[in-house]
């Protein structure tokens, strides 16, 4: 598409005010299309998928975040698409006008959810080739917390251990693949025993039943050089830095960040005044990590971590995606080892995050349903808006393999089903019933652990 064929006005999703995001999520027409600055592209949207930090933002619970942004506001932080016009003093050839390129959005500024959103080109990379831009608009934020958590905060290296609390998080999901990726010999996990399947196919070694088994029991003594904490809470860190458990290898040298968070132990509203407790009890932390174990230190490296958007981040990830060579070299790049292969890697397979369903942006009850969904805390996968209908199948180059069994997990893992016609298409009558009446049978179980399911389905 050609820059001057870039609308004056579109259309966008915004809210006016604080409250739960299915009630104040707006359509807006007629929304002046931004202009690229220097060293910015112009993407026009294909598809973009929901994370949890949207609603909470959206919600007042992050306000800090809204910290000199005026109403209405575009929400969102996926963007996958294609660029559509170019800024002065872009560089890259790679990403021309008409060229598909996947990046993050900067919410303080303008969020994702609109048919066109500017980007720093610095952050954008070419989208992940024979990958449709609906699976690559899952990439950027969930992507980018766990690259960034476990290569540049925890600094796995090959043949070591990590354990990841919320395996069956988005985040905790990518976890699992890039701890594989980067060699790690040992990947336990927290999830629901009816996930142990999706969990090994995607790397994990040492799944846990969290329902029905205490993981701070089961890893005594596992010595993990890296904890991924997805779900958050106070117990998780204390278990961590107690030494006659021995859950981690607090030998590890003192340089390295070994117990990492995004999610923390302050819940819900985080306004200035629990801000700033969090900030007391992340110092004191930090600063109780800095005694070495020769003095009689218990406390691992501490870290809660807030993705950052950067160009290193985003190139791994499309690199994950489309595998091959572009995968190797980045790998290569990343692990400085030259000889490193995909091939090498047992049970190596391009990053995908699961997808429950799609929507359409302009259908505003469908855009709340997906919202509702969301914050219900049982999705099986990710809810994405879908701005432009060709999004759904635009693919650069030829489609990978490697998704089918995913989805059929993600199915299976479906507590109520994308719908009763979908399901039916999706497996065979007999299976559908014996499922239903296994999830009879945990009712109870479900009801009374719904808590603890909500932190571990909608956390990042």
């Amino acid at each position: 598409m050609a820059a001057n064929n870039v609308p004056a006005t579109m259309r966008a999703l915004r809210y006016n005010e604080y409250g739960n995001a299915f009630d104040v999520i707006q359509l807006h027409d007629n929304v002046p299309v931004p202009r690229p600055a220097a060293g910015e592209l112009l993407v026009r949207q294909y598809a973009s998928a929901l994370d949890p930090v949207d609603y909470k933002i959206m919600n007042g619970n992050l306000t800090i975040v809204e910290i000199g942004r005026d109403f209405p506001i575009i929400p969102g932080f996926n963007i996958a698409g294609v660029v559509a016009d170019r800024g002065s003093g872009c560089k890259r050839e790679d990403m021309q006008v008409g060229s598909a390129v996947i990046s993050y959005a900067n919410v303080r500024q303008r969020g994702a959810l609109a048919e066109y959103v500017c980007v720093p080109e610095r952050i954008c990379a070419p989208a992940p080739a024979g990958v449709p831009l609906l699976e690559a608009s899952t990439l950027p934020l969930v992507g980018t917390t766990s690259w960034q958590a476990l290569y540049n905060i925890g600094k796995l290296k090959k043949g070591e251990s990590v354990l990841i609390l919320g395996g069956t998080t988005a985040t905790g999901l990518a976890g699992l693949q890039i701890a594989r990726a980067l060699g790690a010999s040992r990947v336990a996990c927290t999830c629901s025993e009816r996930n142990f399947d999706l969990v090994r196919s995607l790397g994990a070694t040492d799944p846990i039943d969290y329902r029905t088994k205490d993981w701070r029991d089961e890893m005594q003594d596992g010595k993990f050089d890296v904890v991924y904490d997805c779900v958050g809470g106070y117990v998780s860190y204390e278990a961590c830095q107690d030494p006659k458990r021995g859950i981690m290898n607090l030998s590890r040298e003192k340089d390295r960040h070994c117990y990492v968070t995004i999610c923390g132990d302050q819940q819900g509203y985080l306004g200035p005044a629990r801000m700033l407790q969090s900030g007391a009890q992340i110092g004191s932390r930090k600063i109780a990590s800095l005694v070495p174990v020769s003095l009689g230190g218990t406390s691992p490296n501490y870290d809660l971590y807030t993705a950052k958007p950067t160009q290193e981040a985003i190139e791994i990830l499309a690199a994950f995606a489309e595998g091959g060579e572009r995968a190797n070299a980045a790998f290569r790049a990343r692990t400085r080892d030259p000889n490193y292969s995909v091939a090498d890697i047992e049970g190596w397979k391009p990053l995908r995050v699961l997808i429950e369903e799609s929507y359409p942006f302009d259908e505003i009850e469908r855009v709340k349903a997906a919202f509702e969904k969301l914050m219900s805390g049982r999705s099986r996968g990710k809810q994405v808006i879908v701005f432009h209908q060709e999004g759904k199948e635009e693919v650069v180059g030829e489609k990978k393999e490697g998704m089918e069994g995913e989805k059929e997990e993600q199915s299976e893992e479906n507590e109520k089903g994308q719908s009763e016609e979908k399901r039916e298409e999706q497996k065979e009558g007999k299976e559908e019933e014996q499922e239903g009446k296994e999830e009879e049978q945990e009712g109870k179980e479900e009801e009374e652990k719904e808590d603890k399911d909500e932190k571990e389905e909608q956390s990042e």
